[in-house]
């Protein structure tokens, strides 16, 4: 009998820590938020396409939009996953309340499917909100039921795979860069790397045997849940299906393994030289500004810069052996290093965000105590920040050029073509350089913003995904340079007049009474 009742006592501890979890995500006003915005922007993304198909008397069908919004929608929840979860349980261990848990009979399965529970609740939400607005696809035309409910199933599997992710790496660390940037490299490798080098080697040299490779992926899911893929092979579908759920589940198990030792972690040394040896090779933009000191980028964050690098370069060599006409070769002419260039400027932003979010701590107030300006402690976190993308970002601009030129050449037109094609080429290299820059500009302004006003460096790097990148899918004719510009003159102006009061926390203590502008 005693038994028997611990073992039903110990059935009964998942659902109350789940059950806490879910009513604390039920009151946050986040929680409807979200799911609203989702439904907006999917809303607004199938009138677009209604209106495209009655104007042109039913040209346009529903397979286009449908492709649009799945596609959309894996992106946002594949990255919205990570960032939900990657510091749930190391943001536990920090505080010290994550040991607290496991004074009780708790395991540490039943804290994860807890904290599983409460992260999912927001991006479960959102999907569930754009999956009924994607069913209105199927009556446009060329999208059947079946395709629907695949591609349903692929999405909930990719947010599945996608949660465990960041919780796996969230409980091996308490440090929430470390958690995040890892739970980044291995998002990268699964979601992008795998499937993406599996499928480019396979067009170009015709390898079938890597195929098996690509059933670890549940962005390979997606891609065999079309009618076509569907037909000619539905046992690879249903095979990617069960592959990539179970890499979830393997996820998770590991998570409950190593939680249990986080909140034990003692403290380790932040470096093994001597104070001697790391102030000698500072650099001088360090003794103009001492906040530099603090941001100064790592051996392993400038390896994992330069990789990004190293990666785009191989991905470029391979593309360089696809058809001309081919679909993957069309999209790389136009963008050949767009996903390199989005992955140092999320380095950048985030950079910014954990040193702005550690100021609230009490270290800001205690930093403004030194004979420090409020602008120079923004200008040494952005010094950090830019010595780390600095570097790999000329790399790719100078590759992005000699490679647009090197097309333009080897095409095999007539030489005045291609001075044309080379000056238009110039010029949009050269707009898209300064989006780049205003981009990069701007998320600084915006990350010190959020970082200093949100509860978490993941909800303030959030926060500038939205405000950069969510007016761009709404406002498709409106120039990104124009998005760009408008977000950082709202956020420096913004800043710079509440920036002491933001980080001494005088403004929650006097009210909504508008700082003095910094001098």
């Amino acid at each position: 009998m005693g038994d028997k009742h611990t073992l039903s006592s110990r059935a009964l501890n998942a659902p109350p820590v789940a059950h806490r979890e879910l009513l604390v995500a039920a009151r946050r006003r986040s929680t409807l938020w979200i799911r609203l915005g989702a439904a907006l922007v999917a809303t607004v993304i199938i009138s677009v396409g209604l209106l495209a198909n009655a104007f042109s008397n039913g040209a346009v069908g529903g397979s286009a939009v449908f492709v649009f919004l799945v596609v959309l929608t894996a992106i946002v929840i594949s990255a919205a996953g990570v960032l939900l979860t990657a510091d749930a349980i190391s943001s536990e261990a920090r505080d010290g309340t994550l040991g607290l848990l496991f004074l009780t009979d708790l395991s540490g399965f039943d804290v994860i499917t807890g904290k599983l529970a409460a992260a999912g609740i927001k991006a479960a939400g959102a999907l569930v909100a754009v999956l009924p607005i994607l069913a209105v696809t199927v009556m446009l035309g060329g999208v059947t039921a079946g395709d629907f409910w695949r591609n349903a199933l692929a999405l909930i599997n990719l947010l599945w795979v996608a949660l465990n992710l960041g919780l796996a790496m969230s409980a091996r660390t308490s440090d929430a860069q470390r958690a995040l940037t890892a739970a980044l490299i291995w998002g990268v490798f699964l979601f992008i790397a795998l499937p993406g080098s599996a499928r480019m080697f396979g067009l170009a040299f015709a390898w079938p045997q890597i195929s098996s490779l690509l059933g670890a992926s549940p962005i390979w899911t997606l891609i065999c849940a079309r009618d076509v893929q569907f037909t000619l092979s539905p046992e690879a579908y249903w095979r990617s299906l069960i592959i990539s759920h179970g890499v979830g589940w393997l996820f998770l198990l590991s998570a409950s393994r190593t939680v249990t030792k986080v909140w034990r972690e003692g403290g380790q040394a932040w470096s093994r030289k001597s104070v001697r040896a790391r102030s000698e090779k500072r650099p001088p933009a360090t003794l103009e500004n001492p906040v530099a000191a603090l941001t100064m980028p790592s051996v392993r964050e400038r390896g994992f810069a330069w990789g990004i690098v190293a990666l785009a370069v191989i991905s470029t060599g391979v593309f360089w052996e696809i058809p001309r006409s081919s679909f993957f070769s069309q999209v790389w002419t136009l963008q050949p290093f767009a996903p390199a260039f989005w992955a140092l400027q999320g380095m950048f932003a985030w950079k910014c965000c954990v040193f702005f979010h550690q100021l609230r701590s009490g270290a800001g107030e205690l930093l403004l105590t030194a004979p420090v300006k409020e602008l120079q402690v923004l200008g040494g976190a952005w010094t950090g920040a830019r010595r780390l993308v600095q570097g790999p970002l000329v790399t790719l601009a100078v590759l992005h050029v000699v490679i647009t030129m090197a097309r333009v050449f080897i095409e095999g037109t007539e030489y005045s073509h291609r001075v044309f094609a080379s000056v238009v080429s110039l010029v949009v290299v050269a707009y898209q350089v300064s989006c780049l820059v205003t981009d990069l500009v701007a998320s600084g302004w915006l990350t010190a913003r959020f970082g200093l006003r949100s509860r978490s460096a993941v909800q303030a790097l959030g926060m500038c995904f939205v405000v950069l990148f969510l007016p761009r899918l709404v406002l498709l004719c409106v120039p990104n340079l124009l998005i760009s510009a408008v977000a950082l003159t709202w956020a420096r102006s913004s800043l710079v007049h509440n920036i002491r009061e933001w980080i001494t926390g005088d403004r929650e203590m006097r009210g909504s009474r508008p700082g003095k502008p910094v001098r």
